[in-house]
């Protein structure tokens, strides 16, 4: 009795096996492909998602709409998780690849019903890709990634079927500059470098690249300066702050002059950032840190503006923007540590503050300010505008 394993099981649970649980599997991971089959091609029609919360939203991306099934079945989750691959390693062709999936597995489950094993199956796959490979290679044309024509009617492909179809053509142009700025070893794998950003506006005709960057923040005083012309940038991580002691200390104050000294020499180490900040002409300061209330002020005072708890990838972009160094010691902060941008603007876009760093020199991160008049629009533009960015980088 004591080699007999014991298997605890949920309530309502029920085992299947052999060719039925075969069947269920199959099934479960064609009926994801049905979920998306309507919206492919140019007359594919779209979806409506609805969250638990209530939201909803209309999208025909299958990426989107497979990212958003609450499926519990294993073998769906597979399916689900070869979109999510698609998507990433190419940026397109999600809907079309679990479609095509869903009918190979259709076509296996007919042959396994006519009792041929899945091993002779899945050999024949395999037969048959090396086939199709051969041949795609074979009637493949080489391309140039600097011939803009080809670079342009892929990005028009890819958004055929899109909702913005009636602006591929602007839209396609868009992309290419924007690709061709950020390109280089990985092309592919800079496309994070560039950034969408959505905009009220009449027109996706109004929408532009912008050689720089905007940066979802606000500035750390409300006192700093809005705009600020050839700006100096220094990209720093360093708590500008009055350090707390690790223990609990009380200091005796006998005078009104000892509270003076006590605060004269807590702003003392304060004034030394300053002075190391003013030294080198610096007027903007991006911080992976925090920054006090009352360093703020008094960088505020001088003229500087500053920006505080920034990202790792935010500030990364900010570095590739501007083409600054990251600094973690300040009194290493040196002339050719800075960025520069010709102008560092603080604008409110909808109801979200942005910092815009605009003029950069030679930038490897730009941004694209998307603007539409509604917000499904803008939500349809930027899912389509990264999945052709990804297709052009690719290429």
């Amino acid at each position: 009795m004591s080699n007999v394993p014991i298997i605890i099981l949920r309530e309502g649970s029920e085992e299947v096996k052999e060719k039925e649980a075969l069947t269920r599997n199959v099934n479960a991971m064609v009926a994801i492909a049905e979920t998306v089959k309507s919206t492919l091609g140019p007359r594919g029609m779209s979806k409506m998602l609805v969250t638990s919360l209530g939201d909803a939203k209309i999208t025909n991306d299958g990426a989107e709409i497979l990212n958003s099934l609450d499926i519990e079945n294993v073998s769906a989750v597979m399916m689900v998780n070869l979109a999510k691959t698609i998507d990433k390693e190419i940026g397109d062709g999600t809907t079309a690849a679990v479609i095509f999936c869903a009918q190979l597995l259709k076509n296996a489950l007919e042959l396994v019903e006519q009792a041929v094993h899945p091993q002779h199956i899945t050999h024949g796959y395999r037969l048959a890709t090396d086939k199709a490979l051969h041949i795609i290679t074979s009637i493949a044309e080489t391309i140039s990634k600097d011939d803009l024509t080809v670079l342009k009617n892929i990005a028009i492909t890819a958004m055929n079927a899109k909702d913005v179809a009636d602006f591929k053509e602007f839209l396609a142009d868009l992309s290419i500059k924007a690709v061709k700025q950020v390109e280089g070893e990985d092309t592919f794998g800079k496309v994070s470098n560039i950034k969408i950003v959505k905009a009220p506006g009449k027109s996706l005709t109004d929408s532009k690249l912008i050689n720089g960057l905007y940066l979802k923040k606000e500035k750390t005083d409300s006192s700093m300066p809005n705009v600020i012309k050839n700006a100096k940038i220094a990209v720093i991580r360093r708590k500008l702050a009055v350090a707390k002691t690790e223990f609990d200390a009380q200091i005796q104050i006998s005078s009104p002059s000892d509270i003076q000294r006590f605060l004269d020499q807590e702003g003392s180490v304060l004034t030394k950032y300053i002075a190391i900040f003013k030294k080198l002409g610096v007027n903007m300061i991006v911080n992976n840190s925090d920054i006090s209330d009352k360093f703020g002020s008094m960088l505020a005072r001088e003229g500087i503006a500053a920006v505080k708890s920034v990202g790792e990838s935010d500030y990364k972009a900010v570095l590739k923007a501007t083409g600054a160094t990251f600094v973690d010691d300040l009194t290493s902060l040196s002339e050719a540590d800075l960025g520069f941008a010709e102008t560092v603007t603080f604008e409110k876009i909808d109801k979200d503050d942005y910092v815009l760093f605009d003029g950069c020199k030679n930038p490897k991160a730009v941004s694209l300010v998307l603007k539409g008049g509604l917000e499904k629009i803008l939500d349809t533009a930027e899912i389509t505008l990264k999945d052709v960015l990804s297709v052009v980088a690719k290429v």
